[in-house]
């Protein structure tokens, strides 16, 4: 998980960037995460992981300004795919209300990278928990999504 949310696309960015500024023209669409916003116990590899998508594909942003290169983070919550099962999160409350298809999570994130959006949270639900990882007591937070990823 380390090697693909970390290192894979910190080496892959420095390789296809020095093109893209050197045409002036290119846009980069990241994969993060939900759980990009706040550390989630029993998934905190996964959590910090996907920190580092939101914060690297921000700071990328920042200094690309000006060259033509726009960088876009998608940052979904639950979705369609095969992820719940493969991480032993089926029946947990994160996968069991608001679970959004892999069609419309794909659709949100083309139309904002070609937008050259910061950053998007596809789905009012989703993005009412981010805006509330931000304000509301760290405890709180922390104890929700001990909640939402536990078996019930």
């Amino acid at each position: 998980m380390i090697q693909l949310n970390v290192v894979f696309i910190t080496e892959f960015t420095k390789l296809i960037l020095p093109g893209m500024v050197e045409r002036k023209s290119g846009r980069i669409l990241f994969l993060g995460s939900m759980v990009a916003y706040a550390p989630c116990a029993l998934n905190a590899v996964y959590s910090a992981s996907k920190a580092y998508v939101l914060f690297f594909s921000r700071a990328i942003r920042t200094e690309l300004k000006g060259t033509g290169v726009s960088v876009t983070v998608l940052c979904p919550g639950a979705t369609e795919t095969n992820f719940a099962k493969r991480s032993g999160l089926v029946g947990t409350q994160a996968f069991s209300k608001h679970v959004m298809s892999a069609e419309m999570v794909a659709d949100a994130g083309y139309e904002s990278m070609m937008k050259g959006r910061i950053k998007h949270t596809p789905g009012l639900y989703n993005k009412l928990l981010a805006f509330s990882s931000r304000i509301l007591p760290a405890s709180f937070v922390d104890g929700y999504t001990m909640r939402i990823f536990s078996k019930k």
